[in-house]
């Protein structure tokens, strides 16, 4: 993929906008021709009436460039604010386009793909990389097109009044241009560095106060800190160097404005006493130049940082286009009548050469309820993963009835299938918005009826707002055995015919666990279900236990 590629396809992103987009243009361009307006005909104005006082004008109209002095200045208050309103409402909905493209296909990938990822690195993606990409319209695509037609009619103004002073007009553009290119140029390689270096940081520091328990009790603090302290010392190093440089484009670029205005200064000069041009005209001239080089000032520094927008645009388009493990068949196969499930021989794991479930067999016929229980490691939880087609096995075969399940449409199986993982996510929303997040058309009496059978509804009951209580770090907190109770609500929500269940039970007391026994025993009753725990003693009924934890392997009935 080639550099500008991942720009390129933003930018077609951005024109689902286009409206938008047009309207922020348009503003910025209006706020620049204000501006020009403004100082031009005030410059000729002001010397004109001056060359009047002393004789050398006679019959000068002040109406007309007072009432065009007013217009401008009106003009350029009322299209800034514009601008600015226009340009940051179309950026917030650009960024929340983006957000929404990018969930949609994060939320199509394999849960092991998405799980390697650092925390850090995957905050930073859905945070600074997509942040990152309001510099390529609010500070690249409007004001690099709005500074364009700005220079044009800047051009067609000193044309006006005279084509040298134009030609040094047109030096001053090409030379902003070299400038722009310039920090481009300089300002990449630093820019890129940024853009890898801060998911790093942010993981860093993301695991270390994660694992700040750990790190107590075994002497990892010190070790840590040092390692934060060698990647914000890199920050700050690449901070200073993109200062520096912003530094240096900001004199350089306002050295060649005057150098320009001194040209045309000497050039005016020349040509009024030559009396090709007038007096005001001059300073007309004069004050064009000023409105065009502040008109090119924001330009380097936006380039600048178009190295770290590349940077975050090539990681955001690599994760979503991140080719799936697990993928549904291109001529998938009917649903069975059945769902007798069947393991022939599997062979998995997480590392090439070391299967986790190696020649493993099992048959659960449909409706009946099987319990697992052993230590951690032995593959209870990589089970439920293959049963929910989460991945597929190395070798070996899952059938659903007489089909293969790598055969069946992939969101049918899901539709199927409830799980509930040993991570149990809690988003920043209602109560009644976590759960509907596994039935979105769901009444309330389903979902109080969903925390009934989890062991739920008198928690939630109590809250201040019952099922429109938030939940996050702004409103309420659930415990780690609450937020399992939430989770497997939402299991229970989705109604699935084959309930995959790890560790339902973990956080709570022996009362509770034996408590939302009896409830699963009960919401079980013609499903077929898989068990996972590492405690055997809350179980609800189950036609069979495997105990993984004995030797021989044998199956307890």
């Amino acid at each position: 993929m080639s550099a500008q590629q991942p720009l390129t396809h933003f930018t077609r992103l951005f024109l689902r906008r286009w409206p938008w987009l047009l309207a922020g243009t348009l503003l910025t361009l209006a706020t620049l021709l204000a501006n020009l307006g403004l100082l031009a005909l005030s410059g000729w104005f002001i010397t004109a009436t001056a060359l009047a006082g002393l004789g050398l004008i006679v019959g000068l109209d002040i109406y007309v460039p007072g009432g065009g002095i007013r217009f401008f200045a009106v003009s350029r208050t009322v299209s800034r604010y514009g601008e600015r309103l226009v340009t940051h409402e179309a950026t917030f909905r650009l960024l929340a386009d983006i957000r929404c493209w990018l969930f949609a296909r994060l939320a199509r990938q394999d849960p092991l793909t998405l799980g390697r990822l650092r925390g850090g690195d995957l905050l930073n993606r859905l945070t600074a990389d997509i942040e990152a990409l309001d510099n390529l319209y609010i500070r690249v695509l409007g004001p690099t097109a709005a500074a364009g037609l700005a220079g044009l009619a800047t051009l067609g103004l000193l044309g006006w009044v005279d084509g040298r002073l134009a030609l040094v007009a047109l030096a001053l553009l090409l030379a902003g241009a070299l400038l722009t290119w310039t920090a481009t140029r300089r300002g990449r390689r630093s820019g890129e560095r940024m853009s890898h270096l801060q998911p790093r940081f942010r993981a860093v520091i993301i695991e270390g106060v994660r694992g700040l328990a750990e790190l107590r009790v075994y002497g990892g603090g010190e070790r840590q800190r040092r390692l934060i302290g060698r990647h914000g010392r890199a920050w700050s190093q690449l901070q200073r160097r993109m200062a520096h440089l912003t530094g240096l484009g900001n004199a350089l670029n306002g050295l060649f404005g005057q150098l320009a205005l001194l040209a045309a200064l000497v050039l005016g000069l020349w040509l009024h006493q030559q009396g090709l041009i007038t007096g005001p005209q001059w300073v007309l001239a004069l004050f064009a130049f000023m409105a065009l080089t502040e008109a090119l000032a924001p330009l380097p520094l936006a380039f600048q940082f178009l190295g770290r927008t590349r940077s975050a645009a090539e990681r955001l388009l690599a994760q979503a286009e991140h080719p799936a493990r697990v993928v549904s068949p291109a001529t998938p196969a009917a649903m069975p009548g059945r769902f007798d499930l069947t393991l022939k021989a599997v062979r998995y794991g997480y590392h090439a050469g070391r299967p986790v479930l190696a020649d493993f067999s099992l048959r659960i016929p449909q409706g009946s309820h099987l319990a697992i229980t052993g230590p951690s490691g032995l593959g209870k939880t990589t089970l439920l993963k293959l049963l929910a087609r989460l991945d597929d096995p190395w070798s070996g075969q899952i059938l659903v009835g007489d089909t293969p399940l790598h055969t069946l449409p992939l969101e049918a199986w899901h539709g199927r299938v409830g799980m509930l993982e040993q991570h149990a996510p809690v988003f920043s929303d209602t109560v009644a918005g976590n759960l509907r997040v596994a039935a979105p058309q769901a009444d309330e009496a389903r979902l109080w009826q969903a925390l009934a059978v989890a062991g739920l509804d008198t928690r939630v009951r109590a809250m201040p707002e019952g099922l429109e209580t938030w939940l996050g770090e702004s409103g309420a907190t659930l415990s780690g055995g609450e937020a399992r109770r939430l989770a497997l609500a939402r299991v229970v929500l989705h109604d699935p015919d084959i309930v995959l269940l790890d560790e339902p039970a973990a956080g709570l007391d022996g009362a509770s666990a034996r408590a939302l026994a009896g409830r699963l025993h009960e919401w079980l009753q013609g499903r077929t279900a898989v068990i996972v725990s590492h405690d055997p003693g809350w179980l609800p009924p189950v036609d069979r236990v495997l105990d993984w934890s004995r030797p021989d392997g044998v199956t307890n009935l």
